[in-house]
């Protein structure tokens, strides 16, 4: 999937290099094909304040948009970094889009007003992030933006751990990359979903995160399941509140797979096929396999942050 970006240099000499944490950080870790292109100018820049409680500094005022259509057409860039450097007077701060992340240059274009260009691409990667859910917000998935939680954002490292930002962000992302390269308007309703994302299988078991999102909000925990042939085919599903004949208690139901269904259990034994949750991954029993722990506070847990009602499971 292509994504198209033109870099603009005002009054910017120096030469940039971004393609570290651009094309090949995008390239390896999504399925994103970042083209980039360069422009010059030589506009006058006004500067409007911007404070989130822990910083007060400057960005381009408004009046930078008008002036950047002058040059930019529609429709052709996904996202346009405007470089200013050192060209304000004031703390300079980089930043996607204008106040609020609502100032986009068009529909299909985001705007990112970056002051620091000598660091590999690594700040223009995560405001990057925050166009992503910009536009999908705008095409009409809304997703929490977790980039400004700052968790490890230094760490560019993506494994099976979800101790970055950057990390949370891309889960959550995984099945939209075609709705974040898409210039038109997509009818897609904000819905319940949760990301059940594999990570390891072997001949018993298969070790997972799931990411559930509601109305923006996330909740994540860990996942056990059977081995290839047992476990769920990938793909997507609803899911019901329904009764359990088995544990005579209402529980998430797979409607097209009506004899999985999402509950508690610690070990691979405690599952013929379904979705065990657990809070943490740890090796219980001493057995040398690992369970999942917890697992009856995070069952409560994710059927809560459902309310009990019907959401999309998406199966990686």
């Amino acid at each position: 999937m292509k994504f198209s970006i033109l870099i603009v240099k005002n009054r910017f000499k120096e030469k940039l290099s971004v393609n570290k944490y651009l094309t090949d950080w995008f390239k390896q870790f999504t399925p994103l094909e970042i083209t980039i292109e360069e422009l010059s100018t030589d506009f006058d820049v006004t500067t409007q304040q911007v404070s989130n409680g822990t910083y007060t500094g400057v960005i381009c005022g408004a009046d930078i948009l008008p002036k950047l259509r002058t040059v930019i057409p529609e429709n052709k860039y996904h996202a346009v970094i405007f470089c200013y450097g050192n060209s304000l007077n004031g703390i300079r701060v980089s930043v996607a889009n204008g106040v609020g992340r609502k100032e986009f240059l068009y529909k299909g274009t985001d705007l990112i007003q970056v002051c620091k260009t000598n660091d590999s691409g690594k700040t223009m990667n995560h405001e990057l992030f925050h166009t992503f859910f910009a536009r999908l917000a705008r095409f009409g998935v809304t997703l929490n933006d977790n980039m400004d939680s700052y968790i490890n954002d230094s760490d560019m490292k993506v494994d099976d751990i979800l101790d970055t930002n950057r990390e949370v962000a891309l889960l959550a992302l995984k099945p939209y990359w075609d709705k974040v390269c898409s210039f038109e308007s997509v009818q897609t309703p904000t819905m319940q979903v949760a990301i059940l994302a594999r990570k390891t299988t072997d001949s018993k078991e298969t070790i997972g995160d799931m990411i559930a999102i509601k109305h923006g909000d996330l909740y994540l925990c860990k996942t056990l399941e059977r081995e290839v042939g047992v476990r769920i085919p990938a793909g997507t599903y609803q899911c019901n509140w329904t009764f359990s004949p088995r544990f005579q208690k209402f529980t998430y139901e797979l409607k097209e797979m009506p004899s999985y269904r999402i509950h508690s259990g610690n070990y691979f034994y405690d599952t013929e096929g379904c979705i065990m949750l657990g809070k943490t991954v740890a090796d219980i029993n001493k057995d040398g396999i690992l369970d999942v722990a917890s697992s009856k506070v995070a069952i409560g847990e994710f059927e809560s942050f459902f309310g009990q009602k019907t959401f999309t499971l998406i199966v990686m």
